[in-house]
């Protein structure tokens, strides 16, 4: 690796015997960073509190890794999803970057983990085709969420978390993912309760949904068609499968584009400009079924719009 402390007037060629794939800095202390070798059969995650003169391996078999900072130190704790035996996860963290052995475990047995702000959600089996989330705020008390739907639960989406408010996108089926929304991550009675938002929402999951399309060859990221519309809260942008495919051959034709203004409350459809940009009258209105929809993630895949 090569390092600098004066903007790049002077580069320092630094050995080391791994391979840096991914570096995360210490968002306190410049001298401190971690490096992530994912080339590794074993993943392996070093550190280096001295910029990188001396290194220390602090875990293997690392799947991911994110920082939080403690409310009452201000200090940064380092959280690692680690590779169990049985292809599961353990969620371990420490509050002194693992200098000493001892560190603690928020979870066992985790199949995925995703990190939004300051909330942790991770899930666990419950049955063959169910899988439960729950949701920590900076690594506190582990919180079940429960979704009013009967449908198997089979991967889970955090689209977004603004405040104390989250919008999750669940797949039930192969083609089917819902969006839900929650009011309190704080929960009540050690529990997040997610109420129904959108049907239908436009939401790929690698080996698990769209399997049969052109979406398994080109993604191999999770995402959801919706935009999060900056410098106003509450307002988003999803698309929405308006039509039950039998073939799998999804298209821009399938989709319509919905907007709500609530936080998921209600939604509706957009309304369409008047005139183009040369002028002319476009005719399309809601009250004739014709609305304006936008492009988002899935167009930019899509073989004839990327």
């Amino acid at each position: 690796i090569f390092v600098t402390k004066n903007h790049g007037k002077n580069i320092t060629r630094i050995n080391v015997n791994f391979t840096p794939n991914e570096v995360s800095f210490h968002e306190l202390r410049p001298d401190t960073f971690l490096i992530l070798q994912k080339s590794n059969p074993k993943p392996q995650l070093w550190i280096t509190e001295d910029f990188g003169n001396s290194w220390r391996l602090i875990e293997e078999y690392v799947d991911s890794y994110f920082w939080v900072q403690d409310d009452k130190t201000g200090e940064q704790i380092l959280i690692i999803q680690r590779r169990s035996v049985n292809g599961l996860s353990e969620i371990i963290y420490s509050r002194n970057l693992f200098n000493s052995e001892r560190l603690h475990i928020l979870a066992s047995d985790v199949k995925d983990i995703y990190m939004k702000g300051d909330y942790i959600f991770f899930t666990k089996k419950s049955s063959k085709d169910n899988y439960d989330l729950f949701v920590s705020y900076k690594l506190g008390e582990q919180l079940k969420c429960i979704f009013d739907s009967e449908l198997d639960r089979r991967a889970y989406h955090i689209v977004d978390v603004t405040g104390n408010r989250a919008l999750v996108a669940v797949s039930h089926t192969d083609t089917l993912s819902h969006l839900y929304v929650s009011e309190n991550l704080g929960g009540n009675n050690k529990k997040v309760h997610f109420t129904l938002s959108l049907e239908a929402v436009l939401c790929f999951f690698p080996n698990s949904t769209w399997q049969d399309s052109w979406l398994h060859h080109v993604s191999e990221d999770a995402f959801a068609d919706v935009y999060r519309v900056e410098g106003i809260t509450g307002i988003y942008i999803a698309s929405q499968v308006t039509v039950k495919l039998v073939d799998h051959n999804l298209g821009p034709q399938h989709l319509i584009s919905l907007i709500t203004f609530d936080h998921g409350g209600s939604w509706r459809p957009l309304n369409p400009p008047v005139y183009d940009n040369e002028r002319q009258l476009i005719s399309c209105s809601l009250s004739i079924n014709c609305s304006l929809h936008l492009s988002q993630r899935f167009s930019q895949l899509y073989p004839e719009t990327r």
